[in-house]
Formats: structure tokens, sequence, C-alpha cells
């Protein structure tokens, strides 16, 4: 007699695949350490890190939940925004900055504006101030969160590139020196793992 079929097994790619969340993360350090050429200084690299982690992290855990491409964007949009205030708290932050306020966002925008004062008045490589980390953390915020929605929550880690590829550009269009290959490589090859891993 014929036991019972096995119940399927769980592929090691898929939706809440933690592999493919590692590798959209992964590729998107690779892109972005270029920007630390355009600058003097790279006080932006823990608020990076916090972030990047963030996005695969809570993007993992909502999606082994069960819950859906959409509700995985908002949750991640959510910790990035609150991450962000905690890192760059306005004054008198409430609970640490976990609770974003009206003085958070007009603390953010007082950086906005001395980022744009810096990179508009020096040639690369500028100083980098602490508007200059705001925005390289926001950017490379949105790049992590836009490259997990596309690549893992959608699994289409090729299109995932327009976005993942973003900061590298940046940087390649603007330092006063050509990077080294291996700068340009490595995100292309992390990639390239996105593209495998969903085969």
């Amino acid at each position: 007699a014929m036991g019972r079929p096995s119940a399927p097994r769980a592929p090691l790619g898929g939706p809440a695949s933690p592999l493919a969340a590692a590798l959209a993360a992964l590729a998107v350090l690779a892109s972005s350490a270029p920007l630390d050429r355009l600058f003097t200084d790279d006080p932006w690299r823990f608020g990076v890190a916090v972030q990047v982690v963030l996005v695969a992290l809570v993007g993992v855990s909502v999606r082994l939940l069960g819950r859906g491409p959409g509700l995985v964007a908002f949750a991640q949009l959510v910790a990035v925004v609150i991450a962000q205030s905690v890192l760059f708290p306005g004054p008198r932050p409430l609970a640490g900055g976990l609770i974003p306020t009206a003085a958070t966002l007009e603390a953010w925008r007082v950086l906005g504006a001395d980022a744009v004062a810096s990179i508009a008045s020096n040639a690369a490589p500028a100083p980098a101030n602490d508007g200059v980390a705001f925005v390289v953390v926001a950017f490379v915020a949105v790049v992590a969160w836009a490259v997990d929605v596309v690549a893992v929550s959608s699994a289409m880690p090729g299109v995932a590139a327009l976005p993942l590829l973003t900061p590298l550009l940046t940087a390649v269009a603007n330092v006063p020196q050509p990077l080294p290959p291996v700068v340009l490589i490595l995100p292309l090859v992390v990639w390239g793992g996105m593209l495998a891993e969903r085969e």
C-alpha cells in the first residue's frame, strides 16, 4: 500500500526567502560603498548599515507572517522612517526619536539644506557634514527598500538593477578619478547571485 503523499517542500528561494533578502541587502551595501569617494569622510556608514539591515529583517519577518507585498513594503517604509528619526532626531525627541514629530521634520529640512549647500559649493571630494550623512543614509535606505520590494517581494531581481545601480552610477559620474574595477564588479556579482537565487 502506498503511503500518504509527502507535503511539498518549501523552496530555498521564494518571496520569504532570507537568502534573497540577504543578497539584496548585500548588493545595496556593495553598490553604495563607492559613495564615500565623493566626500572627505564617511559619517553615514553606521546609519546606512542600520537601514539596509532593517529593511531586510522587516521584509523577511512580515513575509514569513504570510502578508502580501503591499503590507511588506508599507511596514518597511515605516521602519525606515522611524530608524531615520532615531538616527537623526530633532530637538527634544519623543521616546528617543521613535516617534517622529514636527520638530523632527524641521530638523530634517535643515539637514537637507546643509547637504545641498555643502555639495553645491564643493567639488568632490566634498566635506561630509551631518546634512550629507542624513541625505546619504536616507538615499541608500530608499534604494534598499526599492530593491527589496522589486527583487524579493515581487521576485523580479532583473528589474531591481535599476534602483540597485543608482548609488554606484552616482559615484561613477562624480568621482574625480576612475573607480577601481573591484568596486564596479562586486555589485554586479552579487546581483548575479540574486538572479541565480531566483532560478
